[in-house]
């Protein structure tokens, strides 16, 4: 795209950012939206925004049309297809199982990558990009049907409890998270410690995300590690990324959710630090596939915790608010990673802050105990 429409790469890539912008600005309100009417409309209703999004690439004639093609594309799907939304679904229908259901999801995005971008370029190689483009949105307008059809905004919507439990069941050993009114509101969740130490510990974790992804495979060719090693620690990073959410989620359905979180960090602080000292190119590869498998579910983590502390009433408004926060640490981390290289000619420093950070993600879990209820719930 950037050579038949003469952009150069800084033009190109300001639409990521852009993007990134209009999903931390839509997050809250679909989130809210989500919690007050399901994903029945919502889902059908950004499918076809995005279709829109994606024909409108591919009929693009300058720059603008990009930028507004992309920027609504991308943020609609990030924050209702593949965010707070159908995130929301999810939790609405599983609690006991809830751990591994959100796993399998987070799976969908990278595993469906593996397949798309390889028959994208197929597809560009016979008949040019812009013919992607069109062939994504009208997959994207069959989602349109079945999302309509089969979604509902909870399982008490057709007589049943989370996991498929028959709603006449008995109930008497049934956890609060049943009851709707052990459900925080957002204001309840903010007059909370634990809120903002969640805040602060997502936004650490989508930190470390951004910018570890973003400069380590620089670091390893700075390091003297081959291309094509680095080419195969790329591949392993990216397959345990999509592991990654599977494996957290399906283990938070018998281990705490706080205490994973916590161990993940740890684990990606050592691993951090090894990557630090390490010249070996098989150690490289192998450090890089363990890093994503250790990090990359704190996706699942998070939404688990909010999930689990405060309840579904209004899952979709807490988190929504929670994503702006986490996506300014996207925006910041690799320009951070860029400048500490810059200034000392080398990525020790930036390893060694992301050292750091791990281990303040942890703290920022370890204090993040379950909140004490709203006076309102303990009311007789």
């Amino acid at each position: 795209m950037s050579e038949e429409m003469g952009w150069t790469r800084t033009e190109a890539s300001f639409a990521l950012t852009l993007g990134v912008l209009v999903t931390a600005c839509l997050s809250p309100l679909l989130g809210r939206l989500a919690d007050r009417h399901g994903p029945r409309a919502l889902l059908p209703i950004a499918s076809v925004v995005v279709a829109a999004g994606f024909m409108g690439l591919a009929m693009l004639q300058n720059l603008w049309q990009y930028y507004a093609s992309y920027a609504l594309g991308r943020g609609v799907s990030q924050a209702s297809l593949s965010g707070v939304v159908s995130n929301t679904a999810v939790t609405n229908w599983f609690r006991r199982y809830r751990g591994r259901a959100v796993g399998i999801y987070g799976i969908a995005f990278p595993v469906s990558n593996t397949f798309m971008v390889p028959l994208a370029q197929l597809v560009m190689l016979g008949y040019g990009w812009r013919a992607v483009f069109v062939g994504m949105s009208v997959l994207t307008v069959l989602l349109v049907i079945p999302t309509f059809w089969l979604l509902r905004k909870r399982p008490e919507d057709v007589g049943l409890l989370p996991d498929g439990e028959p709603l006449q069941a008995d109930q008497s050993n049934a956890p609060v998270h049943f009851s709707s009114d052990h459900d925080f509101t957002l204001h309840e969740a903010m007059h909370t410690r634990t809120f903002w130490f969640l805040v602060v510990g997502q936004f650490i974790a989508v930190l470390i995300s951004g910018s570890a992804s973003f400069h380590l495979f620089q670091h390893y060719a700075d390091a003297g590690i081959s291309a094509a090693m680095i080419g195969f620690a790329i591949g392993g990073y990216a397959l345990s990324n999509g592991l990654s959410m599977g494996l957290w989620g399906a283990l938070a359905d018998r281990i705490s959710e706080r205490i994973l979180g916590m161990v993940s960090s740890l684990i990606g602080g050592l691993i951090i630090l090894a990557v630090m000292f390490n010249t070996n190119e098989l150690v490289a590869l192998l450090l890089a596939a363990s890093y994503g498998l250790a990090v990359r579910g704190e996706g699942a983590v998070y939404y688990l915790i909010i999930a689990r502390y405060f309840g579904r009433g209004s899952f979709g408004t807490i988190s929504g608010t929670l994503v702006p926060i986490g996506y300014v640490g996207l925006g910041i981390g690799p320009p951070l990673g860029s400048l500490m290289h810059d200034a000392t000619g080398s990525y020790a420093t930036f390893l060694a802050s992301l050292v750091v950070c791990h281990v303040l993600g942890t703290l920022a879990l370890f204090f993040a105990r379950a909140p004490k209820l709203p006076a309102r719930m303990l009311v007789a």
